[in-house]
């Protein structure tokens, strides 16, 4: 599906055609849309020793991450992943392209508008960026503390879209159609979606206790996610794979399926310093043991 001319994206929609990508118009030729190839990621990190003794570090990081589209989403653009019935030997006729329902016998068979799966023809490469700041600091010998705050926001992030609903055709003055009327429902992905995400994390962390062979540590992180689709397909905890309006995608801001507020996870390691100084079958029977456990709210 390839937009139309109009003044506004409802007519846009209104006037568009289902082709052939060999038919697409203009640089949309060949394509279910435009490769991107411009698209840059840089990182950057940095690290500042606040006093000379190098016990007190503030770091600082941030990137763009670039997310390229999941290839399940261009299989889920065929009909064996809706369970639609499909047709073998049907010849490719100008004839067909303009009624694809002539293949049918319509008098014996009558067939209900298809709906259409696409890609946004100005689809995006979605992306992220990610920053963090984090201050650590030698408490003592054995022990390192440090506090960060992290932040990242999801740009351009993929949903499902249904723009051709029925009433949908109000926007162009066809309040009983819908704004495309060759195809009843369309699901189109696009990208409307995105999110943001900020934290606090705490840390404490043993290196080690040599004397007694103990390693430990816990981390404690305060978050809140929140964004407009949590997944593409609607494969998550709650959320529908469709927006609750496709021109209003701010009706579905909210926290993220996946958010958790809180979350305090804590560990240690255990060299049981026992046999190691025993000789013989015993040294090699009772030494070299460890105990590790890992605790998670």
């Amino acid at each position: 599906f390839y937009y139309g001319q109009g003044d506004s994206i409802y007519q846009r929609i209104a006037n568009g055609r289902l082709l052939r990508t060999i038919d697409a118009p203009g640089d949309y030729q060949n394509h279910y849309f435009l490769p991107r190839r411009t698209n840059f990621a840089p990182r950057l990190g940095v690290a500042y020793g606040v006093s000379g003794s190098g016990k007190t570090v503030l770091r600082f990081g941030g990137g763009l991450f670039f997310e390229r589209l999941p290839g399940f989403a261009f299989e889920n653009t065929n009909p064996p992943a809706f369970g639609i019935a499909r047709l073998s030997a049907v010849s490719l006729t100008p004839e067909l392209f303009i009624d694809p329902y002539s293949v049918f016998p319509q008098a014996t068979i009558p067939v209900p508008p298809s709906t259409v799966t696409h890609f946004d023809q100005d689809l995006k490469t979605a992306y992220v960026s990610h920053w963090n700041a984090t201050l650590e600091h030698e408490l003592t010998r054995n022990l390192v503390i440090s506090g960060a705050y992290l932040g990242s926001k999801g740009n351009r992030l993929y949903r499902l879209l249904n723009i051709n609903r029925i009433g949908s055709g109000v926007f162009d003055g066809r309040p009983e159609e819908r704004l495309f009327n060759s195809a009843s429902s369309f699901t189109t992905i696009s990208n409307q979606a995105d999110s943001s995400f900020h934290a606090l994390q705490l840390r404490m962390e043993s290196p080690g206790i040599r004397s007694i062979g103990l390693q430990f540590g816990a981390n404690y992180t305060w978050s809140h996610s929140i964004d407009s689709a949590s997944s593409l397909l609607g494969d998550d905890v709650l959320a529908s794979p469709f927006p609750l309006d496709a021109f209003n995608p701010s009706l579905d801001k909210g926290s993220s399926d996946h958010d958790v507020r809180h979350r305090m996870v804590g560990h240690f390691v255990w060299q049981i310093p026992f046999g190691s100084t025993l000789g013989s079958y015993k040294g090699l029977l009772l030494s070299g043991w460890e105990v590790t456990g890992i605790v998670s709210f």
